[in-house]
């Protein structure tokens, strides 16, 4: 679940600026490593959302999903 939302926070975040979404179109998605934890990355994308008057709509868990599905 964390993983889907930080993706998704990722490239909203990473596109708010004009510039830097023309440059990285043609690139699909980038992959960036951090060295804190996965809740703190969480935290962070998650006050940067809001900071800007962002909403995050929606969370997708495909890990549950998958297990639900018995993958």
């Amino acid at each position: 679940m964390i993983k889907s939302l930080l993706a998704i926070a990722v490239m909203v975040v990473g596109g708010l600026s004009n510039t830097a979404m023309a440059e990285k179109q043609d690139k699909g998605i980038e992959r960036i490593s951090s060295p804190l934890g996965i809740e703190e990355v969480d935290l962070r994308l998650r006050v940067a959302l809001e900071e800007r008057g962002l909403t995050l709509v929606t969370v997708i868990d495909h890990a549950a999903n998958a297990r639900e599905r018995g993958a």
